[in-house]
């Protein structure tokens, strides 16, 4: 992250999920099509940094309809994906190539519904 201010570094975050089961999850065919597809964050994202971390918020509310329409769509077989995803840093000059990858995350039994019950409870 800059320490001048300028965080333009946020916009061009680029989340690469992919979903190894999705075939045995029974995902419609409009989904898949999208899966391992690199996705800018853009505005949605935010960066917060830490004496020894980095955190990457990510809201959703700000997706696009279809994108925020396939997420709800998943939500009931998060549990059950083998999920890989990576974030990379946007390259947009010749000396910012080939992109690389700034942390990857394999995901299994992740319910993101009972964990949010239990931060409200």
């Amino acid at each position: 992250m800059p320490s001048s201010g300028d965080l333009d570094i946020k916009e061009r975050l680029k989340l690469t999920p992919r979903i190894d089961n999705m075939s045995s999850l029974g995902i419609p065919g409009w989904i898949a099509g999208y899966n391992g597809k690199p996705a800018l964050i853009t505005k949605s994202g935010a960066l917060n940094r830490g004496d020894d971390y980095l955190e990457i918020s990510i809201n959703t509310f700000r997706f696009a309809f279809v994108t925020k329409k396939g997420v709800s769509h998943l939500m009931g077989t998060i549990p059950k994906m083998e999920l890989h995803t990576a974030v990379t840093l946007e390259g947009r000059d010749d000396d910012e190539l080939p992109e690389q990858t700034l942390l990857a995350v394999r995901m299994r039994g992740l319910d993101i519904v009972k964990m949010s019950k239990e931060l409200r409870d």
